[in-house]
């Protein structure tokens, strides 16, 4: 059937090239929500300047209840939850509000800090629900979970993992400064957890990292690599804070147990972490393409799992691995969205098939242009989206963006809107 819009007067109307949830088939992706009322933009709770981040969380989650309502989901089937805080001030009350609020449904959570588009938004939420399935809390002991969380939801053949860092056993950050260390013992809670749901570190086919200091980004791709091995699952690392200070990492992954049956596409460029002669699956499951820049890090360019594909976090470099466009975001906005449509060509997709972009700004000045290229790439009513602030692995770089698509979104996805006027 052809892609449907429909629109919800309880979800927010924007200029901006996102629209508030994409469905495609069993699959519901929110896109990032913030507390304020959709017809005032008033803000929640506390006295006028004073905004409260239980109430804004609260808010949000109700938001994204009516989104998932409209797109006939329900909060029990919301099975990946991503909360961006601006400030850790709020963090245990925002927290509770989280828990109170799913109650025994609790999904797999990711809490990290970054910086929010608008000053007095203390909290953003996004997240993914699945449905026709019953969804599978999975508790794993000492991996760091706040109680009540679970350490990942199962939901047939998706398993989503909540943000796991270098916890041990005690519940206590392992190795306080040690960045290689918080890499093994978080990497290990990954390895436990996946176990528990049936699964191995070769069935993850996204990761997203959050990472404290870019300095330690060798180290912690030296033990990643290890890890994985190639061909590696897509991936951004993002610079951010975490709730607990003395947490230098943490990983928040995806992986779908399929039988194996799964192509990824990868640079067709020898870099750092690309080695041909080391891949542990068979290469007719591996497309090269030489458009992609060469291997800095260890992740593919992008990972399809049936109709689920995941693209990794792109950034504006060249076959050189020289920056593109320097102090300009429309270039390398340009350059970014360029890759992401031939990593999805590769796989057997199209740019109108991504149902959901994380984008990470170094700079909010910026978004206005970005927004400008941005919307030139995708179709009305546009993907689900969510843009924070977050620092990159390279000087100058801009922009970084990473997506899922569903094959075929272009024709059968619903997209949620808010009404205007």
């Amino acid at each position: 059937m052809p892609r449907t819009t429909i629109s919800s007067p309880l979800v927010f109307s924007t200029p901006w090239p996102f629209c508030a949830a994409v469905r495609a088939g069993d699959l519901t992706f929110l896109s990032g929500s913030v507390g304020a009322d959709p017809r005032t933009g008033a803000l929640p709770g506390g006295r006028s300047g004073y905004p409260d981040a239980a109430a804004q969380t609260k808010a949000t989650a109700e938001m994204l209840d009516q989104a998932l309502a409209a797109l006939g989901s329900r909060r029990e089937e919301l099975a990946r939850l991503l909360a961006y805080h601006a400030t850790w001030s709020g963090y245990e009350r925002a927290e509770g509000a989280l828990s109170g609020h799913y109650g025994a449904a609790q999904p797999a959570r990711s809490t990290v800090g970054h910086g929010l588009v608008s000053p007095g938004f203390l909290v953003e939420l996004e997240g993914i629900a699945v449905s026709g399935v019953e969804l599978e809390p999975i508790t794993v002991a000492g991996v760091g979970m706040p109680e009540g969380v679970p350490a990942a939801v199962r939901a047939g053949n998706l398993i989503f993992l909540s943000g796991l860092a270098g916890v041990g056993e005690d519940g206590r950050v392992v190795a306080t400064g040690d960045v290689r260390a918080q890499t093994r013992q978080a990497l290990e809670n990954a390895r436990a957890v996946l176990a528990a749901a049936g699964a191995t570190p070769r069935d993850v086919i996204r990761n997203h990292t959050t990472i404290v200091d870019w300095r330690d980004f060798d180290a912690y791709n030296e033990i990643y690599a290890a890890f994985f091995g190639q061909p590696y699952p897509a991936r951004a690392s993002i610079q951010g804070t975490l709730g607990d200070p003395d947490r230098l990492i943490e990983f928040e992954m995806t992986a779908v147990l399929d039988g194996g049956e799964r192509t990824y596409v990868d640079t067709g460029r020898l870099g750092a972490y690309q080695d041909r002669d080391h891949y542990v699956v068979p290469r007719e499951r591996i497309i090269l393409d030489d458009r992609m820049t060469p291997g800095v890090a260890p992740h593919c360019a992008g990972v399809r799992s049936g109709d689920l594909i995941a693209v990794s976090g792109m950034v504006a470099t060249d076959l050189e691995g020289k920056l593109v466009g320097p102090g300009d975001v429309r270039a390398q906005t340009h350059a970014v969205l360029t890759g992401i449509g031939y990593a999805l060509e590769k796989l057997g997709s199209e740019l109108d098939d991504v149902v959901k972009t994380q984008v990470s700004l170094v700079d909010w000045r910026h978004y206005a242009a970005y927004n400008e290229v941005y919307a030139q790439y995708f179709s009305e009513p546009y993907p689900a989206r969510a843009t924070v602030q977050g620092g990159l692995a390279q000087y100058g770089l801009l922009v970084e963006v990473e997506a899922y698509a569903v094959a075929g979104a272009s024709s059968s996805a619903t997209v949620l809107v808010g009404e205007t006027g």
